[in-house]
């Protein structure tokens, strides 16, 4: 037993030094290492589990720059939560579904990231898709929810609601059409659901 003991000391020392020397935790203080290991346990190698891990060790540092501005790691991470939050109040859960069709930015981010938080099922939609093709995806793989850019308005049928989609414009650019009721995603973060 002792022989055994001695082993796996041997054996997690050696480990140990092999992760220091790898660099993983350079230029981060203790709590930012203790941070990033308590975000990998409790969300793996997701997007989000890298988001709080990072943020733990380097928060106020640029994580986004798209047309809307620049983010943090923190706020990046905040937005992310906070979307992951409003999507749980409304419902939406490990079995749900979550369509994504929209550029490269936050609004591509923000609704990706949170699968990391509720371990729902994500289908990013092609971008050339027609309104009869959004229509079957929605209608055969029975989305919840759709996150799409205000500039993709014209290929969503109006009745996808039928089919039980909620539909939140990720990014609703200037122009974006408001003669249909879907919110933004500052809308949706602002009315939260029963489930809260």
């Amino acid at each position: 037993m002792f022989e055994q003991l001695s082993y796996d000391l041997k054996g997690a020392v050696k480990g140990a030094k092999a992760f220091v020397n790898t660099g993983f935790l350079k230029g981060s203080s203790p709590a930012g290492g203790l941070g990033v290991a308590k975000a990998l346990g409790r969300y793996g190698t997701s997007l989000a589990g890298l988001l709080e891990g990072t943020t733990a060790r380097f928060p106020s540092r640029l994580a986004l720059v798209d047309d809307d501005g620049e983010l943090t790691y923190q706020e990046l991470t905040n937005y992310s939560r906070l979307t992951a939050h409003t999507l749980a109040s409304h419902g939406i859960t490990s079995d749900s579904r979550v369509g994504i069709m929209a550029r490269n930015g936050r609004g591509f981010l923000f609704p990706l990231a949170a699968k990391g938080y509720l371990g729902y099922t994500v289908f990013l939609l092609n971008v050339g898709a027609s309104k009869h093709q959004i229509a079957e995806i929605v209608k055969e793989h029975k989305l919840d929810v759709i996150f799409y850019d205000s500039e993709f308005d014209d290929r969503f049928p109006e009745d996808l609601t039928d089919f039980g989609a909620t539909l939140i414009h990720a990014d609703a650019a200037e122009g974006h059409r408001t003669d249909i009721d879907y919110p933004t995603i500052e809308d949706f973060w602002a009315n939260p659901g029963p489930h809260n």
